[in-house]
């Protein structure tokens, strides 16, 4: 390293010019730190003849300019020497350091990906039937849970799905995944189409957006399937709803019916609410708007229909309510408005209907009428359900009874009651 060194005389001796009048000891301070720095930074390199000659020309050089000053033989260490010679940088004083130590990011972890695989025998176009479910079940196929992240490979996919399936080991060739459709019973399954390298954990998320269906604890599915629709709109232009509280009960119920029959709208935009005549904003207002239309479905909305001031959608008592049988609720469409509203409630995690029939929760969910199981509670009419309810028991109908139960079956269109079809219906 001649180069370096002869630098480092050069700016020393250039130094030392430009303080003439300077201590001729604090050039000589300046011009051994220099060539102590340069001996640290060489020593690597350095044959250890030529490093004891550079220790012995320093040990001269420090004697020549001290006189009888005693130095140190030993060598000191390389944290020393750096701090003497910049204490700006090495020091470890008090205060703000210069250059703050890296500080480590630590990686993210891999989110778990909780994932429903069902074994088919053979390639179906849609699920199987409850008893197909039964049978594939007894045969060792079926429903499994595996728990995978993102970075999962192919290979570790494999290896679980042999783990899950016994059965899959014994497969020649290779398999394929399906995805069922939304809704409930019988769906279309459409192919999950594998990378060139097979399936991974990103394709398996990215085939499970808007599956919530498959997921197994219901309150984390309620979510998902909410969480998906407002991710897929949103950046879309917000849906506002105003409403002047200064106004009579009337007019403001007939703002929540009119923004909810507004046709051909995507419910699932982001929601702006505002109440006219009042200061508050954000999400307390949307919640009051959604409680809003809750309470006002089940007590029923100020308006005048059929010389009424107020129409109920829903009648019967807590837990049994059924729609209202009037026909002008069905032809003005305002079961639609109570199902958009219900639905954005959802959406937005606002309360939920309560208080429905069970035989009406049934059908709603996709359940047939014909399977769906009425109890006398869910007749809203307590004369029509005390005149049922002479059906129970095994005691005998007085003819007045009798009268009462076969007037009742002629408004229904049933056939009149025998002695004998009184013994079967108890």
């Amino acid at each position: 390293m001649p180069v370096c060194r002869s630098s480092f005389e050069f700016r020393s001796a250039k130094m030392a010019a430009a303080n003439p009048g300077g201590s001729p000891i604090m050039q000589d301070e300046i011009i051994r730190s220099a060539r102590h720095l340069l001996q640290l930074l060489t020593s690597s390199n350095q044959t250890p003849a030529v490093a004891a000659a550079m220790n012995q020309n320093t040990r001269e050089q420090s004697q020549g300019g001290q006189g009888t000053s005693l130095v140190n033989p030993e060598r000191p260490s390389l944290q020393q020497e750096m701090t003497r010679s910049f204490p700006g940088i090495f020091s470890r004083g008090k205060g703000k350091r210069r250059f703050p130590a890296k500080s480590l990011v630590p990686a993210k972890k891999p989110k778990p990906l909780e994932v429903v695989f069902y074994l088919l025998p053979k390639q179906m176009e849609k699920t199987p039937t409850e008893h197909e479910k039964y049978i594939h079940t007894q045969a060792g196929m079926g429903q499994r849970t595996a728990h995978l992240d993102e970075s999962t490979t192919h290979e570790e996919l494999r290896d679980a799905l042999n783990d899950l399936f016994p059965k899959l080991k014994e497969v020649t060739g290779g398999w394929l995944l399906f995805k069922p459709g939304g809704g409930w019973g019988t769906r279309k399954l459409s192919l999950v189409p594998p990378a060139d390298i097979g399936y991974t954990g990103t394709i398996l998320k990215a085939a499970s957006r808007g599956g919530w269906l498959t997921v197994l604890d219901s309150s984390k599915a309620i979510y998902e399937c909410a969480k998906n629709a407002l991710d897929m709109h949103e950046m879309e232009s917000p849906l506002r709803l105003t409403m002047d509280i200064r106004q009579s009960v009337a007019d403001q119920d007939m703002a929540l019916i009119s923004f909810y029959k507004r046709p051909n709208v995507e419910w699932a935009r982001p929601l702006e609410c505002r109440l006219e005549g009042d200061t508050a904003i954000g999400q307390g207002v949307i919640r009051f708007f959604l409680s809003t239309c809750m309470e006002k479905l089940m007590s029923g909305f100020c308006i005048n229909f059929a010389n009424s001031n107020v129409t109920p959608l829903f009648e019967g008592e807590p837990g049994h309510y059924i729609p209202s049988a009037a026909h002008f609720l069905v032809e003005s469409d305002m079961f639609l408005m109570a199902g958009r509203m219900v639905g954005h409630s959802f959406l937005h995690g606002g309360p939920c209907l309560s208080g429905l029939s069970p035989a009406v929760v049934h059908v709603l969910l996709g359940g047939s009428p014909e399977t769906a199981t009425v109890t006398p509670e869910d007749c809203p009419d307590l004369d029509l359900r005390g005149t049922i309810q002479l059906l129970e028991g095994q005691s005998k109908l007085s003819d007045e009874e009798r009268k009462r139960v076969q007037d009742l079956a002629y408004a229904w269109d049933l056939p009149p009651l025998d002695r004998e079809q009184q013994e079967m219906a108890v």
